[in-house]
């Protein structure tokens, strides 16, 4: 697979890295206040704080957006391990 670069808002940065490095085992690339990368096996992601971020305690769909998403990143770092 040709390396991908993937970029995405966030709301909050300390969340987006516990999970991205507790959860799917990811080693923190560079960072600063506004964004933090992410070597996600070989791949770089790279979550930007965003105040504009959509509400996840919406009855629209979006928590069931985000786990559907959630869950493909898990399936897609379980095959690059």
């Amino acid at each position: 697979m040709r390396p991908f670069h993937l970029a995405f808002p966030v709301r909050n940065l300390e969340e987006a890295k516990a999970w991205y490095c507790d959860t799917l085992g990811c080693k923190v690339g560079r960072e600063s206040d506004d964004w933090i990368d992410f070597d996600f096996f070989g791949h770089q992601v790279v979550a930007h704080l965003s105040s504009t971020i959509i509400n996840d305690n919406s009855n629209d769909g979006t928590k069931e957006a985000i786990q559907k998403i959630s869950n493909k990143f898990k399936k897609l770092a379980s095959l690059l391990i």
